[in-house]
């Protein structure tokens, strides 16, 4: 299929992770050696995935497309698979893409998982808010549509949000949001964009059964008075005391607790978005008893966690595919 899509340049990432029920965060060493592993969390691997390429689902013009990646067919037909929604960082920019983590996703597919790329309007324009955040639903929400494009039948029961930096941020944010949860927002005085945003969440045919958090920014107004990150200024128009009502509404932090597990994985030394900024949610997860793990990285720096040639792509991996499941749905 011919698209006229733009071609865009990576900016930014970043990582972390929780434990089930209310553990405590381990850092976690990682294990050279395994980034050809037959098996990883009861799923082997096979031989290599199938690349469907850019499927256009609804208005280019309006971020309403993306790049699936499948297993490698081993029969004819129709396999139900678990799928993937595979959001990219770099600033929430327009000018990025998932480029950097193709390989990420050509990785996971391998075992047996369809890995879906949605891409969305980013800043300085068209995107920005709320259009960043319209674009990640509907982005999830067309995973119903895929078997219209793609020889296979997603599991409605298996649908499993993960991204990297600033798309960690969108992938745990949308969960939420698709579960009924708009976190803070429903008691501020922003209601058109939160009308909007919540309308858009109910009409989901989709539902998430996990969200991951690969180097993510997990807290907007944390990240911008500890870290002066201006991307998050940028995305919301403001900074938390200009725009009070839209960081709340935008906070995964907010969203907690969860009806679904959360994983977050997060490199130590990580200076794009350092591991303090994400302390506050990390504490909330605990205290509350959020289901989910946390892998802090050690020696992982921001994207080491989504190169499959880095030693921490392993760990990356297993959390992944442990969200997923067996293919026997274990």
């Amino acid at each position: 299929m011919s698209a006229r899509i733009p071609r865009r340049l990576l900016l930014r990432g970043a990582g972390l992770t929780v434990l089930a029920g209310a553990a405590a965060a381990a850092t976690t060493p990682v294990r050279p050696g395994k980034a050809q592993s037959l098996v990883v969390a009861g799923r082997a691997r096979a031989r290599g995935w199938d690349d469907v390429g850019v499927i256009v689902w609804g208005s280019p013009d309006r971020g309403q497309y993306g790049h699936l990646v499948l297993p490698q067919r081993r029969a004819w037909g129709r396999e139900r698979l678990p799928v993937s929604v595979f959001f990219h960082g770099g600033g929430w920019r327009e000018a990025s893409s998932w480029d950097y983590v193709l390989g990420a996703a050509r990785d996971l597919a391998r075992y047996g998982v369809a890995v879906w790329l949605p891409a969305y309007r980013g800043t300085p324009s068209p995107g920005g808010w709320p259009g960043t955040f319209a674009d990640a639903l509907t982005g999830v929400q067309a995973v119903a549509r895929l078997s219209e494009h793609a020889p296979f039948t997603p599991d409605p029961q298996r649908i499993h949000l993960v991204g990297h930096s600033a798309g960690g941020h969108l992938a745990v944010w949308a969960a939420g949001a698709l579960s009924g949860d708009l976190g803070a927002a429903a008691a501020t005085g922003d209601d058109g964009p939160a009308e909007l945003l919540a309308s858009l969440a109910a009409q989901s045919e989709v539902s998430v059964a996990s969200a991951t958090s690969l180097a993510g920014v997990l807290d907007p107004v944390r990240a911008v008075e500890e870290d002066q990150d201006q991307f998050v200024v940028d995305l919301l128009g403001g900074t938390p005391q200009e725009q009070p009502e839209r960081y709340a509404l935008a906070s995964p932090l907010e969203q907690l607790p969860t009806g679904f597990p959360v994983h977050v994985v997060h490199g130590i030394d990580d200076r794009t978005v350092p591991v303090q900024t994400v302390e506050p949610y990390l504490e909330r997860l605990r205290s509350q008893g959020q289901a989910g793990r946390i892998e802090l990285v050690r020696g992982a720096q921001h994207n080491d966690l989504i190169q499959v040639s880095d030693p921490a792509w392993p760990v990356t991996r297993e959390v992944c595919l442990a969200a997923v499941g067996a293919p026997d749905g274990r």
